[in-house]
């Protein structure tokens, strides 16, 4: 096997800056909706498709990027972000047996009891999005080799502006409100930090570096 990785979700928010930290790598990327110049489109939801990149590119590596973050939206919709946030490793997985899986979590999968979190701390998610971390998680784990990265509240250049931090700064430009939670506290990372990442001696899991 090659050291060839493939990237699914290279026009994300994450994805974009992977994919930069790949230059000069032996890389292929998927995108969905956005397109990336030199990316193959690739619907995650689509086992078969998903089967058919890997056979053809044979992977060492698969970073899989591409997610549904919308925590409500996950609220809303608990089957169809399933398919997405979790299924499509499921899928990933078994199509890519030797290959190495990374795949991003978050702190959602903590109940936010306390102020800090090691990596083997028990995880207790407080709603569906953390839920399906929870079981992304697992997924990675039951394979041979596999990377967690837990990061939060991400954000970043993003042509769209759809992370919380340009939503905030338009609103506020544009002298409106914007409503946020008072009881919650977090360590944003810029996307660029996904680009490395630190982890504790012995646990199979990672906590995204800090910029």
């Amino acid at each position: 096997m090659s050291d060839r990785v493939l990237l699914v979700g290279a026009a994300g928010l994450v994805g974009r800056h992977v994919r930069a930290a790949l230059a000069g790598r032996d890389v292929v990327f998927t995108y969905h909706r956005d397109a990336v110049e030199g990316g193959v489109p690739l619907d995650v939801t689509d086992a078969a498709a998903i089967h058919r990149i890997i056979a053809e590119t044979r992977p060492a590596i698969v970073v899989l990027a591409a997610a549904d973050p919308y925590v409500e939206g996950c609220e809303r919709d608990p089957q169809g972000t399933r398919r997405i946030n979790v299924e499509a490793a499921s899928v990933i997985r078994g199509a890519a047996p030797d290959a190495t899986l990374v795949v991003f979590s978050s702190e959602y999968v903590f109940d936010g009891t306390r102020l800090a979190y090691r990596e083997d701390d028990a995880v207790a998610p407080l709603n569906e999005y953390g839920r399906q971390k929870v079981a992304l998680e697992e997924l990675a784990r039951s394979h041979a080799r596999h990377l967690v990265l837990r990061v939060s509240g991400v954000f970043g250049e993003d042509p769209r502006r759809k992370n919380f931090v340009w939503q905030l700064v338009d609103r506020l430009r544009a002298g409106g409100t914007f409503d946020v939670p008072s009881d919650q506290m977090n360590r944003p990372r810029s996307s660029a930090c996904s680009r490395g990442a630190r982890r504790r001696p012995g646990s199979p899991t990672r906590s995204s570096s800090v910029c």
